[in-house]
């Protein structure tokens, strides 16, 4: 129970951090509905509590075009795992109608750690998907 009582501070600065971090509406309705299709059946991960995670990394996400180079060692979006434990009917992108404004990336276990951006290619496309580091 001390040891309950001792974490609650820190409980709260941390709501209060992510509380003065304000994210625009468009943004926080795209992470509910992102969530929801990923998460069909079980909607208690796209509940409110692993929201602020969800629209925190759906923030540092930025896809651009850059035309194919032969020397650059990104990673496809095809390597990398779709979420499809809680929607098996969820689907990869299809690189010939790829669309960056209805991009889901929760679908996909995306690396979300690390000190600097972090580049995949949408496959056969001028498409990449770069994560930016947490600030």
């Amino acid at each position: 129970m001390k040891s309950l009582l001792l974490c609650i501070p820190y409980l709260l600065l941390a709501s209060c951090l992510y509380a003065q971090k304000q994210y625009s509406p468009e943004l926080v309705d795209r992470a509910k509905q992102d969530a929801a299709e990923v998460f069909k059946n079980n909607m208690e991960y796209a509940g409110a509590a692993y929201m602020p995670v969800y629209i925190e990394r759906l923030s540092r996400l930025e896809i651009k075009t850059r035309p194919f180079n032969e020397k650059e060692t990104y990673a496809l979006l095809s390597s990398v795992m779709l979420i499809e434990k809680y929607n098996p009917d969820l689907v990869r992108e299809n690189a010939q109608t790829f669309d960056p404004y209805t991009f889901n990336a929760l679908k996909y276990a995306f690396d979300y750690s690390g000190q600097s951006d972090k580049i995949y290619r949408v496959d056969h496309t001028d498409y990449i998907i770069v994560i930016h580091p947490k600030q």
